[in-house]
């Protein structure tokens, strides 16, 4: 009867870190590149994107100028470091697209 529960606690511990790596593997429903346009705004134009890694860091360029950060992911919360200790609060939304500051919409670029 020992041995039995031996093999099934064994069994467990197999299951269980099978399915661990299955969906740490699967990739970030996050992960991928961003993008908003804010029209006109103070005569012109410009483009913000994000490009989330898996590794918990996101590249953010803004009319070409690139800023390195960390984030973490809490529910459909995305928290940014910022350079200046602050940090940054956007909302994943169901469709894929991200809500940023002033409400703007980043919708996530295709990168077939």
């Amino acid at each position: 009867m020992k041995q039995l529960n031996h093999l099934f606690l064994l069994a467990a511990v197999i299951i269980s870190a099978v399915v661990i790596l299955f969906y740490s593997c699967r990739g970030s429903k996050l992960e991928g590149t961003y993008s908003h346009t804010a029209e006109k705004v103070f005569v012109y134009s410009y483009t913000t994107t994000y490009s989330f890694r898996t590794d918990g860091t996101v590249t953010q360029i803004v009319n070409g100028n690139e800023t390195e950060m960390d984030y973490e992911v809490d529910g459909n919360k995305i928290r940014i470091k910022t350079p200046d200790k602050g940090v940054l609060v956007m909302t994943l939304r169901d469709d894929g697209t991200i809500i940023g500051p002033a409400g703007n919409r980043f919708n996530k670029l295709n990168t077939d």
